[in-house]
């Protein structure tokens, strides 16, 4: 699944996330207990995480829609009966 998503980073953020992998890089060298992250690992947990958004974005789009149909239905359900009487 994450592969179907190319994640398109906001240029603001590139820096940061340059930064914080050149951090992580250095600190593996230095330290031999910890675990190699390559930019291919970096860029799934990218793709993992910008699904995760979409996936949360689409589930609050559908719920909102469906609270809309709803409030819709409800008002003209109201007004038919406030006609009817």
């Amino acid at each position: 699944m994450c592969r179907k998503c190319n994640p398109i980073v906001p240029e603001e953020l590139t820096d940061y996330i340059v930064g914080a992998y050149c951090e992580m890089r250095k600190a593996a060298r230095n330290n031999k207990d910890m675990t190699f992250t390559s930019a291919r690992t970096l860029l799934a947990i990218l793709r993992y995480f910008i699904w995760q958004m979409c996936k949360q974005n689409l589930t609050k789009t559908v719920k909102g829609l469906v609270g809309s149909t709803l409030l819709v239905s409800a008002l003209i359900s109201s007004k038919e009966a406030k006609e009817m009487t």
